[in-house]
């Protein structure tokens, strides 16, 4: 590991994560079968670890610093790891807004999410930087997007008073042609990537704690970003890309879930536009031009150096096509 002024840079390949949840559009769970793999192999430079998704090695909506680590691997070593859907894998296709109300509301101040970890770092130190390289992506063959119903939900997304139900969808996932059809005449490109990548929290985070303690150790809520990564969304973070991380435990502590098949930066299911609503091309109700604005739609900064600052959301015309 080289010293980096008096900074130590590890470096941990996550080769495959195998995607099972998103809020936004995010494949479906197929659990690995215990009995016929190896969990760690010799390879070239390091070790070749499996990490599989289970009731034991997931956590439901929090980041708890005191979780016992579920894989202890050295820096430059290779991780498998399996994601789940939302809430302990309980949305699968055909679960219905009724039941995504119900999940939840089971978990008051945590996130919908389901996350793979923690996988402790032999060496990692608190201001340290971890180097996570994701090498590939292997999804699933099913999607769904929703969102919640604004009268039940009325602080999540800017639209939430117009949206007054519920909304949700499953799609077949085509990896042949790397598309799904979100209805006749559009068809969405499917680019995988983590929804949410973190590592140990940050004792000074200032998000809320649960049962609303004040303990800086105690668990912090998956739903928001911070400095150790978490929920961020960026669509940009697909197989080949690498990512810097501050350390802020001791072992790095890396989670990883929320795993995502086509999203927009912006997560803007929560916030959608008017456009998509009144095209011609393909009509789309207001329901689905909401669901349909979060995979497609890329929120862009423009102007950071003026006082007033610019968001865009990106549309790509490409997305509309002769209905099949």
């Amino acid at each position: 590991m080289a010293q980096l002024a008096a900074t130590k840079r590890l470096v941990t390949t996550l080769a495959i994560l195998v995607l099972v949840l998103a809020a936004g559009f995010y494949a479906v769970a197929q659990q690995m079968d215990e009995s016929k793999r190896d969990r760690t192999v010799p390879v070239f430079g390091g070790k070749y670890h499996v990490l599989p998704a289970t009731l034991e090695t997931t956590q439901w909506g929090w980041l708890d610093p005191k979780e016992p680590p579920k894989l202890v691997v050295n820096s430059g070593d290779t991780v498998a790891v399996e994601t789940m859907m939302h809430a302990h894998n309980k949305i699968q296709p055909g679960t219905t807004m009724e039941e995504i109300v119900a999940l939840r509301k089971a978990n008051p101040g945590g996130g919908p999410h389901s996350l793979t970890g923690p996988i402790y770092v032999n060496g990692a130190e608190p201001g340290d930087v971890m180097e996570i390289r994701i090498l590939k992506i292997t999804p699933k063959a099913f999607g769904v997007n929703f969102n919640l119903p604004g009268r039940e939900f009325p602080t999540i997304g800017a639209l939430a008073s117009e949206m007054p139900d519920g909304f949700v969808r499953y799609f077949y996932l085509d990896w042949d042609k790397r598309q799904a059809e979100f209805k006749p005449g559009i068809v969405v490109d499917l680019q995988p990537f983590p929804g949410t990548l973190a590592v140990g929290i940050d004792p000074k985070d200032p998000s809320p704690r649960k049962g609303g303690a004040t303990d800086p150790m105690a668990p912090v809520s998956t739903l928001r970003p911070w400095k150790n990564g978490s929920n961020m969304d960026i669509n940009e973070l697909q197989e080949g890309t690498t990512i810097y991380i501050p350390i802020f435990l001791k072992g790095g502590l890396v989670w990883t879930g929320d795993s995502h098949c086509r999203q927009g930066n912006g997560e803007v299911n929560l916030t959608a536009v008017d456009f998509l609503a009144s095209q011609k091309m393909a009509p789309l109700t207001r329901y689905e031009a909401y669901s349909l604005v979060s995979m497609v739609g890329d929120c862009r900064v423009t102007q950071v150096v003026d006082v007033r600052k610019g968001v865009h959301c990106m549309i790509p015309k490409s997305i509309f096509v002769k209905p099949s």
